[in-house]
């Protein structure tokens, strides 16, 4: 049987930051020119790109237009489900350093708990 997973509004909005954060930093943009170019707050791009705040249709209008995309280019997620070697590059490319310093040191942890378990 399949089930159709629905996704949380947090989820989303998660996603959408994720996507705005990876689309910006493959066309070389930092926050405060994808701010300048859709004439928003460069504070309130790093919210969305965090997930601690949700886009409204206008706003997320504005950033689309400002990466000069189409709407169905923004929302193809495909590329975020790492099924591909190319996708992992592109996530872990847009990682601040601090970013990868956290997951590497919870997966040190991991590895750590892990051989402590067997």
């Amino acid at each position: 049987m399949l089930v159709n997973r629905v996704m949380s509004m947090n989820e989303l909005t998660s996603k959408v930051g994720m996507r705005i954060k990876v689309l910006r930093k493959e066309k070389g943009y930092t926050q405060e020119q994808l701010a300048f170019e859709a004439n928003m707050h460069p504070a309130q791009i790093g919210h969305i790109e965090r997930g601690v705040q949700s886009p409204t249709i206008d706003t997320l209008e504005k950033i689309i237009k400002a990466l000069n995309l189409s709407i169905q280019e923004f929302f193809n997620f495909d590329e975020l489900k790492f099924s591909n070697e190319n996708a992992l590059n592109l996530f872990l490319n847009s990682l601040s350093q601090d970013e990868i310093n956290d997951i590497s040191t919870i997966l040190i942890i991991l590895k750590k708990w892990k051989s402590k378990k067997n």
